[in-house]
């Protein structure tokens, strides 16, 4: 992959990971999936805002597309509908 092709579809991660915390009220914010996980869905949208910050770039990009699986994990958990995502060679249906 070239970097215009990972840039290119770095607009549709950041599009589907806020389209997912567009979904998220204040009372989910405290969700854990498990009482072992570690982080709360607030928990890990103050990460995200922390790599954002102050990371190097391919770590931010890592650690986005890493936590942006496990909040549609705990939205699924809390019982809301499954984003459509793009796949590759797909466009997503919102």
């Amino acid at each position: 992959m070239n970097a215009a092709q990972f840039f290119d579809h770095w607009n549709k991660v950041w599009r589907d990971l806020m389209l997912a915390v567009l979904m998220l009220k204040d009372k989910d914010l405290g969700f854990r999936p498990s009482e072992h996980y570690q982080r709360s869905v607030g928990d890990n949208l103050r990460h995200i805002i922390n790599v954002e910050q102050g990371w190097v770039l391919g770590h931010v990009f890592e650690q986005e597309i890493h936590h942006r699986g496990e909040l549609y994990l705990c939205l699924s958990l809390l019982g809301y509908d499954r984003l459509k995502t793009d796949r590759l060679g797909q466009r997503a249906i919102v």
